[in-house]
């Protein structure tokens, strides 16, 4: 299973735990798993078939991650929400 790593603002849906395990080949795969565990998560990390506008995702040691990419079982997904600044 995927180890995800969620920022503190998501951490309400998981009873306040980070990181957790989710099952899936693909990074939708995994979020939709979530979901099943954390209802209501979803609507927080897709907008659409997109992830939500502000979150950066890194997956194992990519950065930019998108939904369809591919998910091993020892992966760790980060969940970052986007830093502003100037």
């Amino acid at each position: 299973m995927a180890v995800v790593y969620l920022p503190k603002a998501l951490q309400m849906f998981s009873g306040g735990n980070s990181p957790v395990v989710a099952r899936g080949k693909t990074v939708r795969e995994v979020f939709e798993d979530l979901d099943q565990q954390y209802p209501g998560i979803r609507d927080r990390l897709f907008a659409g078939s997109s992830i939500q506008p502000g979150l950066m995702l890194a997956v194992g040691s990519r950065m930019g991650a998108r939904l369809l990419d591919s998910v091993d079982e020892d992966d760790e997904i980060h969940i970052l929400p986007a830093i502003g600044g100037g």
